[in-house]
C-alpha cells in the first residue's frame, strides 16, 4: 500500500507561516547572534523571538 505524503491545506499554511517566521524574524537574529563572540550575549539577542512568533500567527 502506498503512503500519501501530500500536505493538507492546513499543513501547507502552517509550513508557509513557519518559513516566513524563520526567514523574516529568526534569520536576522541568528545572524547577529553568530557574530557575537560572547555566548551569553548571543543568547540574549535571540530571546525575543517567541513573542515575535506569536504575533505572526504561529499557533
Amino acid at each position: 500500500m502506498a503512503i500519501d505524503f501530500t500536505l493538507t491545506s492546513y499543513q501547507r499554511r502552517l509550513q508557509r507561516v513557519a518559513r516566513g517566521f524563520a526567514n523574516e524574524i529568526l534569520a536576522p537574529l541568528v545572524s547577529a547572534a553568530d557574530e557575537n563572540p560572547d555566548p551569553q550575549k548571543a543568547f540574549q539577542a535571540i530571546r525575543g523571538s517567541p513573542p515575535s512568533c506569536w504575533s505572526t500567527g504561529w499557533p
